[in-house]
């Protein structure tokens, strides 16, 4: 049977939450999608998933791709553990700089704290003065963290809002290897919400370990002229070299070639998530 889907009233939504601190990426896109309304912050990216699981939220917001550093993998290695659905995708353009205390110089920076992603897409500019970096839940706790700290040889990567927020000094601006530097969010919910128009479809799916598995899945797209703009593999945790895969596509459940479709994918699949 088609899956019944709930109006959309994103608009209404007042529990609206992500993970990190106030001057966040993840604020400024949830901001995008929920304009000027109170956002929740959470110390991980998994809080965030069982929040929206438990009711907790209405709406969690987290970062799935980067155009520089690639995909997030803390977001996608969680989609598999827990019940939900993508509603909305937006994009922010990250615009890193170098933050630290007031009347540091950046001569005597030697240690700097950051998200890895925000870490990987800075990774020229660090590598060239040779400072040693150091993985961080957040951007913009990092901030936090350098604003408390007292030291004036630690730095954080962060956006200059958060910069600011935490009264730091930005020692260099705009620091990505590419610049525009891009990350798309997805805002998730616990109930199926679809929008008129929406023409993006997220899958993680798991089949047999056979020769032609893969191909077979790869068929039924091609046969309907479908885009696939996403075909990733994901180890399980704890198992012995297993996979599931991560699939997005150009298409909208709203057509029943593509409903159908997916109905007969999610027969022969092992796992099916939609």
């Amino acid at each position: 049977d088609a899956p019944s889907f709930k109006t959309p009233r994103m608009k209404e939504a007042v529990r609206v939450g992500c993970q990190g601190t106030v001057g966040a990426n993840s604020e400024t896109a949830a901001q995008a999608f929920f304009p000027e309304r109170h956002i929740q912050f959470y110390p991980t990216f998994e809080q965030v998933f069982e929040a929206v699981e438990s009711g907790e939220l209405e709406y969690g917001v987290l970062p799935i791709y980067n155009s520089t550093s690639g995909t997030v993998t803390q977001t996608v290695d969680l989609m598999g553990k827990y019940s939900f659905f993508i509603t909305a995708m937006n994009q922010v353009e990250v615009m890193h700089c170098l933050a630290a205390l007031p009347d540091a110089k950046m001569e005597n920076i030697t240690e700097v704290y950051s998200h890895p992603q925000a870490l990987s897409q800075c990774s020229d500019f660090l590598d060239a003065r040779s400072l040693h970096s150091h993985d961080y839940s957040n951007t913009a706790t990092a901030a936090k963290m350098v604003a408390e700290s007292g030291d004036k040889t630690i730095a954080a990567i962060c956006s200059e809002d958060c910069a600011k927020h935490n009264r730091l000094q930005i020692l260099a601006s705009r620091i990505s290897n590419v610049v525009p530097n891009f990350t798309q969010f997805i805002c998730i919910t616990k109930d199926p919400v679809i929008y008129a128009g929406a023409n993006r479809i997220s899958l993680i799916i798991a089949f047999d370990n056979r020769p032609g598995a893969l191909y077979e899945i790869l068929s039924k797209l091609a046969a309907l002229d479908i885009n696939m703009t996403k075909l990733e593999s994901c180890p399980v945790a704890g198992s012995d070299f297993e996979f599931v895969f991560f699939l997005e596509l150009d298409a909208s459940v709203q057509d029943p070639s593509v409903l159908a479709m997916l109905e007969e994918m999610e027969r022969s699949c092992a796992e099916f998530q939609f």
